[in-house]
Order: C-alpha cells, then sequence, then structure tokens
C-alpha cells in the first residue's frame, strides 16, 4: 500500500511540475506575442507618422504651386480685411449724414433737416437746412453740381455750432472728382459761397488719403481755400478709427483750422464712439475740445454729446434726438445743458441703400 501511495504521489508531483512548467512556457509565450505585437504597433505607427509627412509635404508643394500661401494671396485676404473695415466705417458715416463722408459722394442726393435746439443759454431755436447734390449726367461720375443750405458745409466743424455767423456755409457750386476710391480721394470745388455774411468766389481743392494698419486705419484730409471776401484758408484732419468688435466703431480725430483774416490757429481734438443696435438705430458718443492760439493760447470749449439715430416708418425718414453738456469760454466755462431734435428726410439713390 504505501508503494502505490508513493507512486500514487509521485505521478501527481509529475504531473504538477507538468503543469507548471507548461504554464512558464505559455506565460513566456504571451510575453513573446505581446513584443512581437508592441514591434508591429509601432512599426505600423512610425509608418503612418512618415506617410503622414510625406502627405502634408506634397500638399505643402502643392498649395505653393496653386499659391495658396503665396505674397499675393496674403495681400488679398489684407486688402479684403481692409476695405471690410473701411466699408463699416463708411456705412456708419452714410447712417449718420456725416458730411466728411458727403463730400466725397457723387450721386443725386436730396436731404432736408428739420431741427429744434434748446440751451441753458440760450432761446429756443428752430431750423430748417437743406442740400442738394446733383451728379451730372454723360460725365463719368466725375461732375457734381451741389446747392448747401447755412451750416452744412461739407467738412462739418469738430465742435459744431459754435460763434458761426448765421448763414454762413450756404453755397451753390460745382465739384470735379480727379479720382475717388477707398484709398484716395482728390477734388476740386468751385462756388459762390457765404463767408463772414457775405457772398464771394470760393475756390477750394480736396486731398484725401487712407492707410490701413490692421485693425486700424489711418486718414488724413487736406482742403486749402480761397475766397474773395475772407482771403485764403486751410483746415487739415486727421482721424484714427478701428472697429472694437461687431457693435462698436471708435475714432479719434485731430483737427487744425487756419483763416487768413483771423488771428493766431484753432485746432480741436475728439473722441467718437458708435454702437451699432440694429439695422435702423444707432447711438454716437462725443467728446470734442476745441483750442485757439490768440490772443491766448486756451480751450474754447469742450463738448459732450449723445445722439440716438432711427430710421422709422421709411427707408428715407429719420429722427435724432441729441443731448449734449457744454463748457465754453464764451459762458465763463459753465456748466450749458441743451438738447437737439431732428427729423430728417432724404430724397434719392445712396451707395448703401439706407
Amino acid at each position: 500500500m504505501f508503494v502505490v501511495q508513493h507512486r500514487i504521489n509521485q505521478g501527481e508531483g509529475q504531473r504538477l511540475m507538468a503543469g507548471q512548467s507548461g504554464r512558464r512556457e505559455r506565460r513566456w509565450t504571451d510575453k513573446a506575442d505581446d513584443f512581437t505585437c508592441l514591434g508591429s504597433c509601432r512599426v505600423v505607427g512610425n509608418g503612418w507618422l512618415l506617410l503622414s509627412l510625406v502627405l502634408l509635404g506634397h500638399v505643402q508643394v502643392v498649395a505653393a504651386s496653386e499659391g495658396w500661401f503665396s505674397p499675393a494671396t496674403a495681400d488679398d485676404m489684407h486688402s479684403s480685411i481692409s476695405q471690410s473695415l473701411t466699408r463699416s466705417a463708411q456705412w456708419l458715416d452714410a447712417f449718420f449724414g456725416d458730411p466728411v463722408f458727403d463730400a466725397e459722394q457723387n450721386d443725386t442726393r436730396l436731404r432736408v433737416r428739420f431741427d429744434t435746439t434748446a440751451e441753458r443759454f440760450d432761446s429756443l431755436d428752430f431750423a430748417v437746412r437743406a442740400s442738394l447734390r446733383l451728379r451730372l449726367p454723360g460725365t463719368e461720375r466725375q461732375w457734381s453740381l451741389f446747392i448747401q443750405g447755412e451750416d452744412d458745409d461739407d467738412d462739418n466743424e469738430l465742435v459744431s455750432d459754435l460763434d458761426e455767423p448765421s448763414g454762413d456755409g450756404s453755397a451753390i457750386g460745382v465739384r470735379y472728382f480727379f479720382g475717388n476710391t477707398l484709398r484716395r480721394s482728390i477734388s476740386i470745388s468751385a462756388s459762390l459761397k457765404r463767408r463772414g455774411g457775405e457772398y464771394g468766389l470760393f475756390l477750394r481743392p480736396r486731398f484725401r488719403r487712407l492707410w490701413n494698419f490692421e485693425p486700424w486705419n489711418l486718414r488724413a484730409t487736406q482742403t486749402v481755400g480761397y475766397h474773395t471776401h475772407t482771403g485764403f484758408e486751410a483746415d487739415s484732419r486727421l482721424d484714427l478709427e478701428r472697429l472694437l468688435n461687431d457693435a462698436l466703431f471708435f475714432r479719434t480725430t485731430a483737427r487744425l483750422e487756419w483763416e487768413e483774416e483771423e488771428p493766431g490757429v484753432g485746432y480741436s481734438l475728439g473722441i467718437l464712439l458708435r454702437q451699432w443696435i440694429d439695422s435702423h438705430s444707432i447711438l454716437s458718443y462725443e467728446w470734442n475740445n476745441a483750442f485757439e492760439t490768440r490772443p491766448g493760447h486756451q480751450l474754447d470749449a469742450s463738448v459732450f454729446s449723445a445722439t440716438f439715430r432711427r430710421r422709422f416708418w421709411r427707408d428715407w425718414l429719420f429722427y435724432e434726438v441729441s443731448p449734449r453738456l457744454d463748457f465754453s469760454e464764451e459762458h465763463d466755462y459753465r456748466a450749458n445743458p441743451g438738447i437737439r431734435l431732428r427729423l430728417e428726410i432724404l430724397f434719392g439713390d445712396s451707395e448703401f441703400r439706407l
């Protein structure tokens, strides 16, 4: 019995050893398989990486040959962005009927404004102002006839309605454009114009140049004029502007004005922020400061204003509500609150189809 039991135990031991050896062989086989799989994966991964690099290099070669990343394409993209910024600024100026914008338009248009103004130190004022521009047919958009009412000058003063003789600015004349593009505008006008309370012949060339330094636009405008009653004059203006986001437009303006019959030089600095509300409504916030150098260098006026302008009922009908607060030397820099209500009717075709 002992021998049988010993043989049985010996057989079980041999089977146990054989099982352990088999398990060790399987473990080594599994590890070898893992290493083989890992090596295969690395080979496949390196192959895909190499293929991707080859394809990327091929795409870059094709893109370069097709001009996708060429200097000309980059210039086109920059020009497109610049034009978008410039056109946005022009649309806002057109919506507000900005005189600086109007000076470069050569279409047919009649604008009539009914203004009611109230201020602390002045009596209630009612005024009707009209301006007419006619593009002359057959002149390839180079000639236009214009008639403008009082205080409706092409390049309106940065700080408006300060010490202007009643009726000044009314004129009838013609304008010729030598060139008129987004980058550059050159024109000359000849008119019968009222200055200093008297009418006289007025000749004025005008030059405007625009530079884009993404995301900023820099615009320089220079005019030189001669009036038979008041003599020579010059007006230099520099605007720096940009879109802050989809709803805000910012502009800062520096302006220098000189007239032969006036002592010294006048200059002004202003900040403008326009907020797009919707396609019918825009808010404009302004802070303007006017200075004079004679008889002594001083601040002539500082004006804070906000203007809400809305198109209503019809595409050619607008109204404005414009509260303001000014501090002028004329009133010893005392606060002079005021408000202007405006109704405006626009006839004719506009480039921006307002």
